[in-house]
C-alpha cells in the first residue's frame, strides 16, 4: 500500500480492490481508520500531502495531478508527454519535485514544477542504462 500522513491527522493512500494488482484510485481517511473517502477513481499513485495539509499530488497516466485533500480542484502539473511519477511536495509548498522517464530517448531525470505557475526546472538528467530516478524527496541542507 502507497500512504502519506497529513499534518492534519489525515492518511492518503492508494486503494486496490480485492484480487487486483491495479489500483482503483486514492482514498482518504482520519488516522483512527474512520471516514473513509474515495476521492479518485483510476491508477493513481504516490498520493503525498503539501505542507499545509491541504493538498495532495499524486501521479496518473503519466503527469503530475495536484487536487484539494477533499478532491476537488483537480489539476494537471505537468503535461510532457513522457512518464512522470513519484511527486514529492517542496518544504514550502511551492515546488514539486518528481521523477521522469522519457524511454523514445532512454533517459531518467529529475525534475521540479511550480505549483502556481507551472514552470518546469530540470534537477538532474542521466543517459546512464545502469542509473535510475524513483521517487525523488527533499531533505534539509546538512550544517
Amino acid at each position: 500500500m502507497q500512504a502519506a500522513w497529513s499534518t492534519r491527522d489525515r492518511i492518503a493512500y492508494v486503494g486496490f480492490s480485492a484480487g487486483s494488482e491495479e489500483p482503483d484510485g486514492i482514498y482518504v481517511m482520519r488516522a483512527d481508520g474512520t471516514h473513509v473517502r474515495q476521492l479518485t477513481y483510476g491508477e493513481e499513485t504516490s498520493p503525498q500531502w503539501s505542507p499545509d495539509g491541504r493538498y495532495i499530488a499524486f501521479a496518473s497516466n503519466g503527469h503530475v495531478f495536484v487536487m484539494k485533500g477533499d478532491g476537488s480542484y483537480l489539476r494537471r502539473v505537468t503535461n510532457s508527454g513522457n512518464s512522470d511519477s513519484g511527486p514529492a511536495w517542496s518544504p514550502d509548498g511551492a515546488n514539486i519535485v518528481f521523477d521522469r522517464t522519457d524511454s523514445w530517448l532512454a533517459t531518467e531525470e529529475i525534475d521540479s514544477v511550480s505549483v502556481h505557475t507551472g514552470r518546469l526546472r530540470r534537477v538532474r538528467k542521466t543517459y546512464d542504462d545502469d542509473l535510475f530516478y524513483f521517487a525523488p524527496d527533499w531533505q534539509p541542507l546538512p550544517r
